[in-house]
């Protein structure tokens, strides 16, 4: 009977324990797509150390849903000290340590998450407990995305210009002050070497912010015959939105002249991950019975791939959209969405003049 007792007893000690001693976080728990990065940290407490006494690893995992399987993002152990093993193919970086007293953390974070990085989080830890039998503990939690809406898009846009001008002004500070120290040194050459420096470091700056802004806000673009085609990021409500965007780099909503260019913009399209319910072109008609003509050049197209039964000729449906459900074929319908949803996407045509 003794035997029995004991051997019970083990198998309770080796059973997976929840709560308490590991706690796993995020932040967010709801990823901006384009606008927030995310961390998830797995911290391990051993004040109490009747259910651990002792941390020989830990490991962060992912699961898409539920029911699939999960798969190892990073770990630490014991043995290789605050060394961090990333085991997944992603973007991220990660540190962590196992202390012998104290506290064990892992630590994840993705600069620029994609929707890959939602899904359900388990943080695993093994150890012993102060008898010496094996001991894992977990903790989860559930990530999740969102899209977000042309307000937010338009704040993150005035937020980086803020940035970019207090950083400019803390250059040409920085400028000033070296100017003043340097002002009665006789190694004017050497002054100017270091003025020319300080420019070039403002220009190299400003590349890397346009660029990044550019990445933002356009997920797939395309080059041919000296123009390049690109499909925003995000969606928007009404076609004005999907125009200024356009503007915002010297281009405009697509003009397809031919089968060719039509080629382009739907093998541009194919080849984007994310494509939502409608994609603005830059045709319309002021009404019913007008004739087609494009919003930016006002010239009529010559060009068509209707979608079954389409065009139809009702009142207040007036652009021209391409149909991710039919192969991006033509149809007219309404300039906004009528829920409130900012979920058409805009392809901007964009000359090399103004790239």
């Amino acid at each position: 009977m003794a035997s029995i007792v004991l051997l019970g007893l083990f198998f309770v000690l080796q059973a997976q324990l929840t709560g308490g001693v590991v706690h796993l976080s995020a932040n967010p728990v709801v990823i901006d797509l384009g606008l927030t990065s995310l961390t998830v940290r797995c911290d391990v407490n051993q004040s109490n150390q009747q259910n651990m006494s002792t941390v020989l690893s830990i490991i962060v995992s992912r699961s898409a849903n539920s029911s699939s399987p999960y798969t190892d993002l990073a770990s630490v152990i014991t043995f290789t000290g605050e060394r961090v093993n990333v085991l997944a193919s992603e973007r991220l970086t990660a540190n962590g340590s196992i202390q012998a007293t104290g506290n064990s953390f892992l630590e994840l974070h993705w600069e620029y998450p994609t929707e890959e990085q939602a899904g359900h989080y388990v943080c695993a830890c093994q150890g012993l407990d102060i008898v010496g039998h094996n001991v894992n503990l977990n903790d989860y939690l559930q990530v999740t995305t969102r899209r977000p809406d042309s307000d937010q898009l338009l704040e993150k846009i005035q937020q980086l210009d803020v940035d970019l001008n207090l950083a400019k002004n803390d250059i040409r500070d920085l400028n000033s002050l070296m100017t003043v120290f340097f002002k009665n040194m006789s190694h004017l050459e050497s002054i100017s070497e270091r003025t020319q420096a300080n420019v070039q470091t403002i220009e190299h700056y400003n590349i890397a912010m346009e660029s990044y802004r550019k990445n933002w806000l356009f997920s797939q673009s395309v080059r041919d015959r000296n123009t390049t085609y690109s499909v925003s990021r995000n969606g928007y409500q009404n076609v004005d939105f999907g125009e200024i965007l356009c503007q915002m780099y010297g281009g405009y909503l697509v003009e397809i002249d031919d089968a060719r260019e039509y080629g382009v913009v739907q093998g541009l399209l194919n080849n984007t991950k994310y494509v939502l319910k409608q994609i603005y072109t830059g045709i319309y008609k002021e009404s019913p019975t007008a004739t087609f003509k494009f919003r930016h050049s006002q010239k009529p197209p010559q060009f068509f791939n209707w979608s079954t039964g389409q065009p139809q000729d009702h009142t207040g449906e007036n652009c021209v959209f391409l149909n991710p459900t039919n192969n991006y074929t033509m149809y007219i319908t309404g300039c906004s969405t009528t829920n409130g949803v900012a979920s058409i996407q805009a392809i901007c045509e964009l000359p090399d003049s103004s790239n």
